[in-house]
Parts: C-alpha cells; structure tokens; sequence
C-alpha cells in the first residue's frame, strides 16, 4: 500500500455506499488498478460489523412478546448505531425501548387474532425499506385496505419518521387507476404511524419475472410495450402533480388479476420538483434502476427524466430477461455512471429494433438525450404497438463512436494516438530520406561538375596554351581537320556527350546564347530558366554559379543542375578574333556558356525505399504491438468486471 492508497475510514464509506457519486468513481477507479486495496476493501466487506453481531445476539436472547421491553444493554448498543446525542425514541424519558411495531404485530398475528386501531389484520403482506405491510379489513367502511407500518424503536430514525409521512403526502394526492391510491394516515398514542391505501389483490412486477410459472413471456413484444406504456403514462400524471418517483423498480409495481401494473411504495417521492429531504453526495435508490444523476448522488439533478430511465431498465429487464447493469452495489453504481449496457437484441434477437430503440432512448446516459416526459416515452410505445415509425431514433456509429470513447479515455487516446504517430514518423522519414537522396545527389553532381571544369581549365592551360598555333589549329572543328586540337569549350561539350552515351543515368551538355553549333542553345523551360538566373548573377558579380532543379523526367525522378561558364582573360581575345565566333564583342567576366547536367535519382530513391520498408514496417509492428497491449488491457478490465459482478 503506497501513499496513494485511501485510509481505511474511505474503505468504510466506500463500501456502505455513503460516499458522493464523483469520490466512489474516484476509488472505484483506484481499485480497478491496486490489487492491495482490492484485498483491503474484500477483507473489510468480510467481516460483520461488531455493533450489529452484539445487537443480533442480544435480541435473540428476548421473546418478541406484545409487552416486551428492553434491557439498558440493548439501549446502549441502539445509542452507539444512532449516535449518543440523537433523540431516541423512548417514552415519557424512560430507558424502557418499544420493539418495531411491525415485528410486535407480526407476532400477535401468528399467534391468532390481532387488531391496529379500528383495522383487523389479515396477513402480512411483506416487508419494505421502511416498515411491515399489512392487509387489513375495515369494518366501518367495509373493505379491504393495506397498512403499511412505520419501522420505530431502534430501528427508526427522525428523518426515517420524516420520510414515511413524506410518502403520504406525496400519493395521497394522486388519483389514477394505475396508481395505489391513500386513504388515510393515522398516528397513534404510541407513535405508531401507519398508512392506509388501497388493496390490490395481485403480485408485484418482480414476482412476476422471477416465477417461472407466471414469466412474461419475452417475445410477446406487445404484452411488453402495453404494460410500460401504461406505467409511463402513470408517472406522467404523477410528474404533472409534481412527484417524481425516484424509486421505480419491479417490486414496486403492482400486477392485479387483469394484468394491470399499479405504482406503490413512494417512500422517497420528490415533490414540487424543487423538495429534496437529502443533500447532495447521498445516494438513494435502488442501484440496479437509479439513473446516473442519483448515483453520483446530485438531488438537484434528479427530475422526471431519472423515473424515465428506471422504467427504461424494467423494459431493458422484460425484454432481455437480464438487467443491464448486474454486480454489487459499488460495482453498479459505477456500471450506471460509465458502461453502456448491450444493445437488447444481442441477447434476444427477436425483440422489434423499433422497441430496442424506444428501452436505448430511455437509458441514455444524459438526461438531454431521454425522453423529455414520461407521455413522449407512452406515445412512441403506443406507434410501436400500432405499427406506426417512432420518433426515437437509432443510435449512429459516430455517437457509439464516441460513447465508448468517452468510456475507455486512455484506449481512445493510444488508438487514436499510435497510428497519428506512426503516420506522423513514417511522413517525417519519407521527407527526411527524400531530402538526403537529393542532397546527396546535388554534392555529387557539383564534384562532377568540379571535375568536368579542371579537366577543361588543364586541357585550356597544359595543352592548347603550350601550344604552336601556326603549326597546330585550334578550332571546334578538329573532327575535319588533321594536324587540329578542339577548343576547350568544344573538348567540354564533346566530353559530355562521350560521358552521356556511355552513362544513362547521367546527360551532359553546354550550351550558350551565342552557340557555336546549331543545337548550342538552351532546349527546353529549365535551361531557359538558368540561364536567364545565370546571366543575371554573372552581370551582378553576384558569385552565385549554379541553379537546380528537382523534377521529374519521363516518369523519373530527376536532378537539373546548370554551372555558369564564365569567360576569362584568356579566352577573350581568341573567342573575338576567331572567324566561326558567334560574338566579336566579349568581355572578361560575361557568361560565355552553361554547363548543365541531368542526373536520374530512380536508383537513390530505390535504395531509400527498401530501406523505408523496412521502418515502415518497424513502426507498424509496434503500433499493432501497442495497440494489441491496449485490446488485451480491456479484455482484462472486462473480465474483471464480470468477475466482481
């Protein structure tokens, strides 16, 4: 355990659930990746809390009787759970503590009649998160109702008190026949609280689905839609008077005899869509139906559209057999918050993709992508049911795209990542290995160059300078002439055509505005181009030389390069006074020619090529290596996954 680790009073929270939605993502993530605090925190969840071992030993060391009481042990061990300051409830400040009602009544009730107020209790119906239920029959009145009684003693709470008259408030002012209606709320002199509602004889939704001799049938898409639709437009009439739900689960759903759904149990119903009984960082709710704003436990956020996303999991559940966020309470709080839960048809291929898109719709993450109100979702269900388009639409490739982008952050950024870098470096190699082949090829071409103008400067100075011009001509047509020697220009320009007939990837010529021979001039744009830019140069006495180009040629690669030819001392006076001279009028310092060079790079850029291929193939094999890494680390963190779930 490293310094980076949560203190053990962050276990505790973490695991009760009792941290903020935005401080259990932090550690779920942490624990995602630090082996030690897993086992910490699995140690910690093994072992039983030693406040509630003691108060399970001694409750069982009492009798449920009516008039039980309870020893002060058991009052000392009830002020250590709820806090030494808080007001217990204890009569008339005695130490003597009532036992829960309901368990008081469920025990007169097996042993025979038994009666609450003016109710005679039949049967208990079951218990929920905050007291007993109760049928009853109502002599006055003649009928049947449900009580549902109050958790006290130990067992409550001010704000448990708070929030069970809170659920009376809030039903007793809605009259719709898929809601379970309340009659009364009664308080009586021993601070029993009860409520009154409605009786319907039937089973709840989650009876339903886990009785296999009374399971939906899954494939009866219809059956399916009907019952959400109906659902949908209760909780439409109950967001228009103002209460949201907040809890929408199966066994909060009623089925009667018909088959009818009725909503029950508004135990943590939100009125006015501006009352909160928590602060935010509280998270209520059952975890495998709250909407993502309760699990990060942001009340302030929880409006019509978080009931919408429960019922969309009820739907997911019909339709699936399967929920679609399974675990833990730590591990589906997190599963709300990020994962995406399978599209309905992977598991059941025979479910409408119309009604896959209405149960998608109403899971969306974000509440500005659900339905808006509970009647949008009843009239797209009731299209479907009708065989009429629905609104909802499909969930494209790019917003999926972008979904399991935002899940997995730093996948995305190595998929992403890794083929931009590699492209990025296979771009940089290919200009880099480009620009060396040229480079190299402009040096080498300037040493020919350099060798090609000593040769001549020797021929001009060693040879034709020494010689006796009244015994030996010096014409650039020595071809013609025994006893001649060619000018040096002429030996340059001949040189070159020698050197470009016996090299073919290689061309050499010189040519000149005042030509000596009939094809002597420029030929094609580039050696106009050069020796427009030369002749500038050599009039400025700029010092610059040489001008090239890199171009193609007949497919090719190629390198142009032009060197001024500038005339010298020595050449002038023959140049001028020679009959077959073009110009009688040159000056020292003039460009008297160019000598240009073609030069083919196909074999240079060959041999970069097989080199490139070679990284190139380098860089991939380390983008699939990175990229098999990332897909192996998913697979791991799923597998994880599933096996907490």
């Amino acid at each position: 355990m490293d310094a980076k680790c949560p203190a053990s009073e962050l276990l505790i929270q973490f695991s009760d659930g009792s941290l903020s939605g935005m401080e259990f993502a932090k550690l779920a993530e942490h624990f995602e990746n630090c082996i030690a605090c897993e086992m910490r925190l699995a140690e910690l969840e093994s072992q039983p809390d030693p406040l509630q071992s003691e108060l399970r030993s001694v409750l069982h060391s009492f009798p449920l009787a009516a008039d039980a009481s309870v020893p002060d042990e058991l009052v000392t061990i009830a002020k250590s759970m709820v806090g030494a300051e808080s007001d217990l409830p204890f009569k008339d400040g005695s130490t003597q503590l009532s036992l829960d009602p309901g368990y008081r009544l469920a025990s007169k009730l097996a042993k025979g009649h038994c009666k609450l107020g003016r109710f005679e209790i039949e049967s208990e119906l079951g218990v929920g998160s905050f007291g007993h239920v109760f049928k009853a029959f109502d002599p006055q009145l003649q009928r049947t109702v449900a009580l549902k009684v109050q958790r006290a003693g130990i067992f409550a709470s001010n704000e448990e008190v708070e929030r069970f008259l809170h659920e009376a408030r809030a039903v007793a002012q809605l009259q719709h026949p898929h809601i379970i209606s309340v009659h009364d709320t009664v308080r009586t002199d021993e601070e029993i609280c009860y409520i009154v509602s409605e009786f319907v004889e039937g089973m709840t939704l989650e009876d339903v689905i886990l009785q296999s001799d009374a399971r939906l049938e899954i494939g009866n898409s219809q059956q399916v839609s009907t019952m959400i639709g109906e659902i949908a437009r209760a909780l439409q009439y109950a967001h228009e008077k103002g209460v949201i739900h907040r809890d929408v689960k199966p066994s909060n759903i009623l089925i009667d005899g018909d088959g009818r759904p009725h909503i029950m149990d508004f135990g943590l119903a939100k009125r006015d869509l501006a009352e909160t009984m928590t602060s935010d960082g509280r998270v209520l709710g059952t975890p495998a139906y709250m909407s993502p704003e309760q699990a990060q436990g942001q009340s302030h956020l929880v409006d019509r559209r978080s009931d919408i996303f429960s019922l969309g999991v009820i739907l997911y559940e019909l339709l699936t057999g399967e929920r679609p966020f399974q675990g833990n309470r730590r591990m589906l709080l997190l599963q709300v918050l990020e994962d995406e839960p399978k599209r309905p048809r992977q598991l059941n291929s025979k479910i409408p993709k119309d009604l896959e898109t209405i149960c998608l719709k109403s899971l969306s993450k974000s509440p500005g992508k659900r339905y808006q109100t509970a009647l949008e979702m009843a009239n797209d269900l009731e299209r479907f049911e009708q065989g009429e388009p629905v609104r909802a639409r499909r969930m494209g490739y790019a917003e999926r795209l972008w979904r399991w982008c935002s899940r997995y952050p730093l996948a995305t950024s190595l998929l992403v990542g890794v083929p931009i870098g590699s492209l990025v470096g296979l771009y940089y190699l290919f200009w880099l290995s480009t620009f060396f082949v040229e480079q190299t090829a402009l040096e080498s071409t300037r040493m020919e160059a350099d060798m090609l103008e000593k040769i001549n400067e020797h021929y001009s100075e060693q040879v034709v300078g020494r010689l006796d011009w009244k015994k030996i001509e010096v014409t650039h047509q020595y071809l013609h002439s025994e006893h001649s020697l060619p000018l040096p220009f002429t030996f340059m320009i001949d040189a070159g055509k020698k050197i470009s007939e016996e090299n073919d990837g290689m061309q050499v010529r010189i040519y000149s505005l005042y030509p000596w021979r009939q094809d002597g001039g420029p030929k094609d744009d580039f050696e106009k181009r050069a020796i427009r830019k030369l002749t500038r140069s050599a009039a400025a006495d700029s010092g610059n030389r040489s001008y090239h180009e890199f171009g193609r040629a007949n497919g090719e690669p190629v390198l142009r390069y032009a060197r001024a030819q500038i005339m010298k001392d020595s050449c002038v006076k023959c140049h001028n006074e020679n009959t077959h001279s073009p110009k009688k009028d040159w000056n020292a310092g003039e460009l008297g020619g160019v000598l240009s060079i073609t030069r083919t790079l196909e074999r240079e850029s060959e041999t970069t090529s097989s080199g490139l291929r070679g990284a190139f193939q380098l860089v991939v094999g380390l983008a699939v290596l990175l990229i098999g890494v990332c897909l192996v680390f998913l697979g791991t963190s799923n597998r994880k996954s599933r096996l907490h779930n």
